[in-house]
């Protein structure tokens, strides 16, 4: 069993690694084209990073920040994901075929976010054992 969860935990780390290559990218792009202020340039990098440490918490079952935190940032993570699937459905049915890239980017990116998730949701509601650490500290 503890080969499988040394496997998981590098399938997992593979999964950060990923996320964060992803928004290192996106935010590169954003700067190159200059297009966007501040916040369309930086933030899906920081909304993956955050995802990436509760993701990392989980799996190392170490309490980070606090467990309200990520409560909340699940939830967050819910509506942004929920918000691009609705402009993604907008953008098939309203726009048409040339929007068919965005919509297969943004389904993409709701279909990827899916996993950090559940870990975060695992992490920040269902992992007592993880936050009765960091109240011993």
């Amino acid at each position: 069993m503890n080969r499988q969860s040394d496997a998981m935990k590098y399938v997992w780390n593979i999964y950060i690694i990923t996320l964060l290559s992803l928004g290192v990218m996106r935010m590169i792009e954003r700067i190159l084209k200059d297009s966007g202020g501040f916040s369309s340039q930086y933030l899906p990098l920081l909304l993956i990073a955050i995802l990436s440490l509760g993701v990392y918490g989980s799996i190392n079952n170490k309490p980070l920040l606090k467990s309200w935190f990520w409560q909340c940032f699940y939830w967050l993570s819910i509506v942004i994901s929920f918000s691009l699937t609705t402009f993604a459905l907008y953008l098939a049915t309203f726009v048409g075929v040339s929007a068919l890239p965005w919509f297969l980017v943004l389904i993409f990116i709701t279909l990827l976010l899916i996993p950090a998730q559940i870990k975060i949701n695992e992490y920040g509601f269902k992992s007592p054992e993880v936050w009765s650490l960091s109240n011993k500290t």
